[in-house]
């Protein structure tokens, strides 16, 4: 059973991204995950965008120890191999270094923590 989910969300999160999503929100959740008998603090980090006249989709996932820069510089670029484009905004909490190199020309609004998409 569970490698046929795993199977369906690995088909969900590789799949192409066709259109222009003008609108584009990254975050990211802390969560405490048991891995290897014990309890550590891991990253459940997202990716939604706004397709043009659409609602809500969407984009991507991934779990990882941080949400530092570098990370952020190999989780994005994924994300344009599968056809992300027509970024007109990016909604972040302070990742301007990784979004400016990947995302190039697009303006980046940055949030406070206590605000979400």
């Amino acid at each position: 059973m569970y490698a046929e989910l795993d199977k369906e969300i690995s088909t969900f999160l590789n799949r192409p991204l066709t259109g222009h999503y003008p609108y584009v929100w990254l975050d990211a959740m802390h969560l405490k995950v048991r891995e290897g008998g014990r309890v550590v603090n891991m990253a459940l980090v997202t990716a939604t965008g706004v397709k043009e006249m659409e609602k809500r989709e969407f984009l991507g996932l991934d779990v990882e120890l941080s949400e530092s820069g570098e990370y952020w510089m190999e989780f994005l670029p994924g994300l344009v191999a599968q056809g992300l484009g027509g970024i007109l905004l990016v909604i972040s909490e302070g990742l301007r270094q990784a979004i400016t190199k990947v995302l190039q020309g697009v303006y980046l609004v940055a949030l406070p923590g206590t605000l979400r998409a």
